[in-house]
């Protein structure tokens, strides 16, 4: 349960052969289900839904009784997991990036992004996709860079996005992969 969104969430239980999991989201106050999501192809028994971050859920799973599966992090982001807000989001603004560059081939990388008007729910955005991205503050963020982005020599664009209600997209600043 997590008292700060007034929520409470559940990972359906573990059964022979079945590759999806669901995990629902009740309002404890009520004591309804307000919501759930279903996550296919992953085999496997699955363990330990916890809170991750401001507004994510994480899981791990392992091989089950009769050796299906792997082990695995499965991490959850999103409206499901931090219901949007009824005020309207600002449009971010991002003024700096550290680092600006890397030399390619890179390892995975993480970036500071500098500005302001970020919330819970902020996405970085690599060239229009969206890249696993930490709130810190208002701000600042930290996106996590994949060494697959980094392998040749090219420039990306980096922007944030805020969710909806308002919201929007930042204007861009320049990564560069030497």
């Amino acid at each position: 349960m997590d008292t700060s969104i007034n929520g409470a969430f559940f990972l359906d239980q573990n059964s022979y052969n079945v590759s999806s999991r669901v995990i629902s989201a009740f309002d404890p106050t009520h004591f309804v289900m307000v919501g759930s999501v279903q996550l296919d192809n992953l085999t496997g028994d699955a363990f330990d839904l916890i809170r991750w971050g401001h507004d994510g859920l994480g899981f791990r799973t392992a091989k089950d009784f009769w050796g299906n599966g792997s082990g695995r992090v499965v991490l959850l982001r999103g409206s499901f997991v931090l219901p949007p807000s009824s005020a309207p989001n600002p449009v971010p603004s991002i003024s700096a990036l550290f680092p600006a560059s890397v030399v390619s081939p890179g390892s995975n990388t993480w970036v500071t992004i500098t500005g302001s008007n970020f919330v819970p729910g902020s996405i970085a955005l690599w060239s229009g996709s969206a890249r696993t991205t930490v709130f810190v503050n208002s701000g600042q963020l930290r996106v996590a860079i994949p060494a697959a982005d980094l392998v040749t020599s090219r420039t990306a664009n980096l922007r944030v996005n805020n969710p909806a209600p308002a919201g929007g997209n930042s204007t861009a600043l320049t990564f560069t992969v030497k």
